[in-house]
């Protein structure tokens, strides 16, 4: 009779195959985020099994690292009711601060001398000169933060609809950039300008204390990616004075039809019901979710991982298409660690800049709008672009080589997405590149370079090439198609003037009918909003009154079942 065999009887390397075979799951790990860091499950909810590691001591010393080395850890975009009034706030105090920092850095910017210019220049060399042109300029100085908030507390827009030109548009580059350059700025003029400095914050800080010192204005400031506590946005918006903005921010509001519709009589009744109440819903990104799990763990832990997926699936606060850079340290850690940034076309990128105002919900809600399954392409290079500029910026802002990728996910419309890069992303590229070279030849008056897609940062063409020959960090997941003939657009418009440029850009209108059965493009947009969970919908009763008795069959007698019907 022969022996039996055991687990822990068997070589070294036939265990070693044992338990990667048992730990690593088809889906790998998900992280459930909550109020709390959030736990990882399987890719169907479940707890994860651990059973095998409690069996000896042996074996337990074995596997302690192979759970989380042989099983991806996937991060979703994070929605949750407690969440999204912490989201919102964070994602006003965010902006606030960048704009009062802006509006500090051009009132003082006149001051700044040849010695912090020679400094910028070597930090930051292409702000640099950003600087002295907007510096030299009146249009943006002062009043950038107020007039933020005035538009979310007397406009009812969310800070998501934050779409103002700014001091820096003109100059399409890399939002974070910017950001960084303005705080860095800042700091050097702070140097020898403190007493002025601590002046403008009490001129628009009315409350502010003098004994405050300026740390203290620094501490206020927050990563783009954080996830901060309840007490920390409290603090940070008393200091800020954020109160009528919360509550605009916050507030449930039911919006009705305001001026006869041209609509078929059996709909109408539905176009003046008393719609539910909403306000707009607040979310963090992936990326942030994986920073704040990651930095929770021990570092033991850490560096167990090997590869983790950030599934941006909605439209979430505070930039999020910078948060990336938020994983450098943790790459730079653990070399082993590999990060696939996997953003939404249709859950994400395309939704941010058409998510509907308060006024537009009736439609989507009534379903009766004739274009609402309709996505109209022609801008669709501003908010791709932004992502792509971004993406690339994480590897020149210090991450490994080899430890990052950016997806673009155009599932569950693969095909569609393809013909949205085909009409629309190529097109731009196209026109962009046609125009640069005509300007080249001088037949235009002086304009900034690529005026066609400006918003779509200045490296758009390059990106999109990059992308098409996957010899970057981007990828994507359906065909992105082929570059236009730019040569042909070129001979076209040679003789073109600028106005001419402008008035053909300006009616681009393409659009693209989205199939229903495939996506439905109301229901996705209506998803940006929360309805109130106390009184989200009016009761029936005070819907209609005069058909209350016929739909209910009149009064009821005790006793005496009411007319089905």
């Amino acid at each position: 009779m022969s022996p039996k065999t055991y687990l822990v009887t068997l070589p070294y390397e036939l265990r070693q195959m044992i338990y990667h075979y048992y730990f690593q799951l088809d889906g790998g790990y998900v992280c459930d985020p909550g109020p709390g860091n959030g736990k990882l499950v399987t890719a169907d909810g479940q707890p994860i099994e651990f059973s095998l590691m409690y069996t000896c001591c042996l074996i337990a010393s074995e596997t302690k690292d192979i759970p989380l080395a042989v099983n991806t850890v996937a991060f979703s975009t994070a929605y949750h009711p407690d969440w999204s009034p912490l989201a919102g706030r964070f994602e006003y105090l965010t902006i606030y601060y960048q704009e009062l920092e802006t509006d500090f850095l051009l009132e003082l910017g006149r001051d700044m001398t040849s010695e912090m210019y020679s400094e910028l220049e070597h930090r930051l060399p292409r702000f640099a000169p950003m600087l002295r042109m907007v510096v030299a300029q009146e249009e943006f100085r002062g009043g950038q933060a107020d007039y933020f908030k005035q538009n979310v507390i007397s406009y009812d827009r969310s800070p998501l609809f934050d779409r103002r030109r700014t001091p820096w548009s003109d100059f399409r580059e890399t939002p974070s950039m910017v950001r960084q350059a303005v705080t860095y700025s800042l700091q050097l003029l702070r140097r020898k300008y403190e007493t002025e400095f601590a002046g403008l914050i009490s001129d628009a800080l009315p409350h502010w204390e003098p004994s405050c010192g300026l740390h203290e204005f620094d501490d206020l400031r927050f990563e783009p990616w954080a996830i901060p506590s309840r007490y920390t946005l409290e603090k940070v918006g008393d200091r800020l004075q954020d109160q009528l903005a919360l509550r605009s921010i916050l507030e449930w509001r039911r919006e009705q039809w305001r001026s006869p519709l041209p609509v078929y009589r059996a709909r109408k009744q539905r176009y003046e019901q008393v719609h539910p109440k909403r306000r707009h819903k607040f979310c963090f990104s992936a990326a942030a979710v994986a920073i704040r799990f990651l930095d929770s763990l021990p570092v033991k832990k850490r560096l167990q991982i090997r590869k983790i997926i950030l599934n941006e699936d909605r439209v979430s606060v505070g930039r999020p298409e910078c948060h990336a850079q938020g994983l450098i340290l943790f790459c730079k850690e653990n070399l082993q660690l590999r990060v696939e940034h996997r953003v939404s076309l249709w859950g994400n990128i395309l939704q941010r800049d058409v998510i509907p105002y308060f006024e537009d919900v009736p439609l989507l809600e009534a379903g009766v709008k004739d274009n609402s399954h309709r996505f109209y392409i022609y801008n669709a290079h501003e908010a791709i672009g932004g992502w792509l500029t971004e993406a690339l910026a994480v590897m020149e802002a210090g991450m490994p080589p080899g430890s990052f990728s950016f997806v673009l996910d155009g599932e569950p419309l693969a095909d569609i997405s393809s013909d949205v890069f085909q009409r629309g992303i190529h097109l731009a590229v196209a026109w962009e590149l046609a125009f640069r070279e005509v300007a080249a030849q001088g037949t235009l008056w002086p304009i900034s370079d690529g005026y066609i897609c400006y918003q779509a940062g200045i490296d758009f063409p390059q990106n999109v090439a990059r992308l098409l020959n996957q010899t970057s960090v981007f990828r994507c997941n359906f065909n992105p198609g082929r570059l236009w003939d730019v040569e042909t657009l070129v001979e076209e418009r040679r003789e073109w003037h600028i106005g001419n440029w402008i008035q053909a850009r300006s009616q681009w209108r393409d659009y693209i009918d989205l199939p229903p059965a495939l996506i439905n493009w109301p229901e996705l947009l209506l998803d940006n909003f929360e309805i109130d969970p106390q009184h989200g919908f009016p009761k029936p009763g005070n819907i209609n009154k005069r058909s209350r008795g016929r739909a209910g069959g009149g009064r009821r007698r005790e006793g005496r079942p009411g007319r089905r019907i």
